[in-house]
Protein backbone atom coordinates (compact mmCIF):
# COMPACT_ATOMS: atom_id res chain seq x y z
CA UNK A 1 0.00 0.00 0.00
CA UNK A 2 1.12 3.48 -0.97
CA UNK A 3 0.87 6.60 1.07
CA UNK A 4 -1.74 9.29 0.60
CA UNK A 5 -0.72 11.23 -2.76
CA UNK A 6 2.07 8.99 -3.57
CA UNK A 7 2.23 7.60 -6.86
CA UNK A 8 2.04 3.56 -7.11
CA UNK A 9 5.60 1.95 -7.75
CA UNK A 10 5.24 0.91 -11.17
CA UNK A 11 7.37 -2.39 -11.76
CA UNK A 12 8.91 -2.99 -15.16
CA UNK A 13 11.39 -6.24 -16.20
CA UNK A 14 13.74 -5.62 -19.33
CA UNK A 15 15.20 -8.78 -20.25
CA UNK A 16 17.05 -10.36 -22.91
CA UNK A 17 16.66 -14.34 -23.79
CA UNK A 18 20.18 -15.51 -25.16
CA UNK A 19 22.74 -18.12 -25.47
CA UNK A 20 26.51 -17.58 -25.50
CA UNK A 21 26.74 -14.07 -26.73
CA UNK A 22 25.13 -10.63 -26.82
CA UNK A 23 26.09 -8.16 -30.25
CA UNK A 24 28.05 -5.48 -28.01
CA UNK A 25 25.22 -2.76 -29.74
CA UNK A 26 22.41 -4.26 -28.35
CA UNK A 27 24.18 -4.39 -24.79
CA UNK A 28 24.24 -0.84 -24.90
CA UNK A 29 21.23 0.23 -26.07
CA UNK A 30 19.77 -2.89 -23.34
CA UNK A 31 21.20 -0.50 -20.69
CA UNK A 32 20.12 2.84 -21.98
CA UNK A 33 16.61 1.80 -22.06
CA UNK A 34 16.63 0.28 -18.64
CA UNK A 35 18.00 3.65 -17.46
CA UNK A 36 15.49 5.68 -19.68
CA UNK A 37 13.25 4.27 -17.67
CA UNK A 38 14.67 4.26 -14.31
CA UNK A 39 14.47 8.14 -14.98
CA UNK A 40 10.96 8.28 -16.33
CA UNK A 41 10.05 6.99 -12.46
CA UNK A 42 10.11 3.13 -13.42
CA UNK A 43 11.28 0.50 -10.86
CA UNK A 44 13.38 -1.84 -13.39
CA UNK A 45 15.27 -5.46 -13.23
CA UNK A 46 16.98 -6.13 -16.11
CA UNK A 47 17.73 -9.50 -16.93
CA UNK A 48 19.73 -11.50 -19.28
CA UNK A 49 19.06 -15.13 -19.32
CA UNK A 50 20.44 -18.01 -21.35
CA UNK A 51 19.36 -21.55 -22.17
CA UNK A 52 19.63 -23.83 -24.78
CA UNK A 53 16.35 -23.43 -26.35
CA UNK A 54 14.56 -20.21 -26.65
CA UNK A 55 10.89 -21.22 -25.53
CA UNK A 56 12.88 -22.09 -22.57
CA UNK A 57 14.53 -18.88 -21.78
CA UNK A 58 11.34 -16.65 -22.44
CA UNK A 59 9.47 -18.59 -19.91
CA UNK A 60 12.02 -18.30 -17.35
CA UNK A 61 11.81 -14.08 -18.19
CA UNK A 62 7.91 -14.53 -17.79
CA UNK A 63 8.76 -16.70 -14.31
CA UNK A 64 10.97 -14.21 -13.42
CA UNK A 65 8.42 -10.87 -14.39
CA UNK A 66 5.97 -12.70 -12.17
CA UNK A 67 7.83 -13.07 -9.01
CA UNK A 68 9.12 -9.40 -9.68
CA UNK A 69 5.45 -8.23 -9.04
CA UNK A 70 5.80 -6.51 -12.90
CA UNK A 71 3.54 -4.50 -14.79
CA UNK A 72 5.43 -4.70 -18.12
CA UNK A 73 7.79 -7.52 -19.09
CA UNK A 74 9.94 -5.65 -22.12
CA UNK A 75 11.67 -8.46 -24.26
CA UNK A 76 14.48 -7.63 -26.37
CA UNK A 77 16.31 -10.07 -28.54
CA UNK A 78 20.45 -10.21 -28.50
CA UNK A 79 20.50 -8.76 -31.96
CA UNK A 80 18.43 -5.85 -32.27
CA UNK A 81 19.52 -2.41 -31.92
CA UNK A 82 16.54 0.36 -30.81
CA UNK A 83 16.36 4.12 -29.43
CA UNK A 84 17.20 4.30 -25.69
CA UNK A 85 13.06 5.59 -24.76
CA UNK A 86 12.05 2.85 -26.22
CA UNK A 87 10.47 0.75 -23.56
CA UNK A 88 8.40 4.35 -22.61
CA UNK A 89 7.16 4.72 -25.47
CA UNK A 90 5.74 1.00 -25.50
CA UNK A 91 4.72 1.25 -22.48
CA UNK A 92 2.69 4.70 -23.27
CA UNK A 93 -0.10 3.27 -25.69
CA UNK A 94 -1.53 1.26 -22.69
CA UNK A 95 -1.98 -1.79 -24.82
CA UNK A 96 -1.94 -5.60 -24.28
CA UNK A 97 1.24 -6.44 -26.29
CA UNK A 98 3.14 -4.32 -28.61
CA UNK A 99 6.03 -5.40 -30.56
CA UNK A 100 7.74 -3.75 -33.39
CA UNK A 101 8.05 -4.99 -36.94
CA UNK A 102 11.41 -5.75 -38.56
CA UNK A 103 13.21 -7.36 -41.60
CA UNK A 104 15.30 -10.79 -41.38
CA UNK A 105 18.89 -10.41 -41.43
CA UNK A 106 19.41 -11.62 -45.05
CA UNK A 107 20.43 -8.90 -47.21
CA UNK A 108 19.89 -10.46 -50.37
CA UNK A 109 15.95 -11.52 -49.04
CA UNK A 110 14.88 -9.41 -45.86
CA UNK A 111 11.29 -10.62 -45.70
CA UNK A 112 9.14 -8.54 -43.23
CA UNK A 113 8.62 -10.08 -39.78
CA UNK A 114 4.92 -9.15 -38.42
CA UNK A 115 1.87 -10.02 -40.32
CA UNK A 116 -1.78 -7.94 -40.43
CA UNK A 117 -4.92 -9.54 -38.92
CA UNK A 118 -5.69 -11.26 -42.05
CA UNK A 119 -1.66 -12.75 -41.37
CA UNK A 120 -0.73 -10.84 -45.08
CA UNK A 121 3.36 -9.19 -44.67
CA UNK A 122 3.44 -5.77 -43.52
CA UNK A 123 4.60 -3.75 -46.19
CA UNK A 124 6.66 -1.50 -43.89
CA UNK A 125 4.83 2.19 -44.90
CA UNK A 126 2.52 1.96 -42.09
CA UNK A 127 2.30 4.24 -39.85
CA UNK A 128 1.53 4.75 -35.68
CA UNK A 129 -0.23 2.10 -34.07
CA UNK A 130 -1.09 -1.43 -36.00
CA UNK A 131 -3.04 -4.35 -34.96
CA UNK A 132 -1.44 -7.50 -36.24
CA UNK A 133 -2.01 -11.07 -36.23
CA UNK A 134 1.35 -12.34 -35.36
CA UNK A 135 4.91 -11.03 -34.44
CA UNK A 136 8.76 -11.89 -33.86
CA UNK A 137 9.48 -11.20 -30.75
CA UNK A 138 12.81 -8.85 -31.39
CA UNK A 139 11.29 -6.20 -29.20
CA UNK A 140 7.72 -7.36 -27.86
CA UNK A 141 6.38 -5.53 -24.67
CA UNK A 142 3.76 -7.48 -22.43
CA UNK A 143 1.10 -5.91 -20.45
CA UNK A 144 1.71 -8.64 -17.03
CA UNK A 145 -2.77 -9.04 -16.83
CA UNK A 146 -2.18 -10.65 -20.36
CA UNK A 147 0.40 -13.48 -18.55
CA UNK A 148 -2.09 -14.11 -16.02
CA UNK A 149 -4.46 -15.06 -18.19
CA UNK A 150 -3.03 -17.49 -19.91
CA UNK A 151 -2.08 -21.04 -19.29
CA UNK A 152 1.94 -22.57 -18.70
CA UNK A 153 4.05 -22.92 -20.57
CA UNK A 154 3.46 -19.69 -21.52
CA UNK A 155 5.65 -19.91 -24.78
CA UNK A 156 6.33 -23.73 -26.58
CA UNK A 157 6.95 -24.63 -30.02
CA UNK A 158 5.17 -26.81 -31.74
CA UNK A 159 5.90 -29.31 -34.72
CA UNK A 160 4.80 -28.42 -37.83
CA UNK A 161 2.28 -31.01 -39.32
CA UNK A 162 4.13 -32.64 -42.47
CA UNK A 163 7.26 -31.11 -42.32
CA UNK A 164 10.33 -31.08 -40.77
CA UNK A 165 10.05 -27.50 -39.55
CA UNK A 166 8.83 -26.19 -36.11
CA UNK A 167 6.15 -23.52 -35.59
CA UNK A 168 8.21 -20.79 -33.90
CA UNK A 169 7.53 -19.93 -29.46
CA UNK A 170 6.59 -16.28 -30.85
CA UNK A 171 3.62 -17.43 -33.44
CA UNK A 172 2.46 -20.14 -31.03
CA UNK A 173 2.49 -17.22 -28.27
CA UNK A 174 0.44 -14.53 -30.42
CA UNK A 175 -2.03 -17.41 -31.33
CA UNK A 176 -2.84 -17.90 -27.44
CA UNK A 177 -2.96 -14.21 -26.76
CA UNK A 178 -5.56 -13.45 -29.56
CA UNK A 179 -7.57 -16.55 -28.27
CA UNK A 180 -7.73 -15.16 -24.88
CA UNK A 181 -9.20 -11.98 -26.32
CA UNK A 182 -6.24 -9.59 -26.61
CA UNK A 183 -5.35 -7.22 -29.40
CA UNK A 184 -1.62 -7.43 -30.71
CA UNK A 185 -0.09 -3.86 -31.58
CA UNK A 186 2.92 -2.95 -33.96
CA UNK A 187 4.55 0.52 -33.92
CA UNK A 188 5.48 1.03 -37.31
CA UNK A 189 6.97 4.62 -36.14
CA UNK A 190 9.22 3.12 -33.76
CA UNK A 191 10.15 0.40 -35.89
CA UNK A 192 11.57 3.06 -38.10
CA UNK A 193 14.26 3.25 -36.04
CA UNK A 194 14.85 -0.17 -35.18
CA UNK A 195 17.69 -2.66 -36.90
CA UNK A 196 18.11 -6.45 -36.96
CA UNK A 197 21.76 -6.60 -36.79
CA UNK A 198 23.51 -9.75 -38.61
CA UNK A 199 27.01 -9.22 -40.42
CA UNK A 200 25.28 -5.78 -41.11
CA UNK A 201 22.15 -3.90 -39.95
CA UNK A 202 18.89 -4.34 -41.64
CA UNK A 203 16.00 -1.33 -41.50
CA UNK A 204 12.89 -1.26 -41.81
CA UNK A 205 12.47 -0.22 -45.61
CA UNK A 206 14.80 -3.42 -46.41
CA UNK A 207 17.69 -1.20 -46.85
CA UNK A 208 21.17 -2.54 -45.10
CA UNK A 209 24.53 -0.52 -42.95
Amino acid sequence: MTDQGTAPDRKLLVAMPSMSTVNSETAIAFATVCMRARVEGWTVACANIQASRIERSRNLITDAAVNFGADYMLMIDSDMYFPQDTAVRMIAHNKPVVAVAYRARTPTSPRMIGYDVTYDELSGHETGLVEVGQIGFGITLIRMDVIRTLPKPWFRAEPKEGTLDTIGEDLMFSRAVRKAGYPIYVDMDLSREVTHIGKCQVHLDGTVT
